[in-house]
């Protein structure tokens, strides 16, 4: 029997730091609590400032690898939103044609006059 190791790696121009997958299966607990998200002073889009509860919750302590999702989706038979499509319901402005599955990918190109 053959065992992979995956392992989670920085890229920066510090040393190269590889963590174990013992080491990058580690997650970490979180306090829930209130805060404020929004934006009164600026874009009308952020309007109002409102108050959120989010209930403690527990987080990896590093990315999750293709390896990991595909074990979770084999596990519990998740359905991705790139899977799914877009609602109706959540996206009522949105024309039929455009809420298919699928995925984007945005560019960003620069035109130098």
């Amino acid at each position: 029997m053959v065992t992979a190791l995956s392992t989670a790696c920085s890229n920066h121009s510090e040393p190269l730091i590889c963590l174990s997958e013992a080491q990058g299966n580690q997650t970490q607990d979180i306090r829930g609590g209130a805060f404020k998200f929004g934006e009164n002073r600026y874009y009308a889009n952020e309007r109002p400032v409102l108050t959120a509860t989010v209930k403690d919750f527990n987080i990896d302590r590093t990315e999750v690898t293709n390896r990991q999702f595909k074990a979770f989706v084999d596990a519990t038979g998740y359905v991705t939103a790139a899977e799914r499509g877009l609602s109706e319901k959540e996206f009522p402005d949105i024309p039929a044609q455009f809420r298919v599955p699928g995925s984007m990918v945005f560019i960003l190109s620069l035109i130098h006059i």
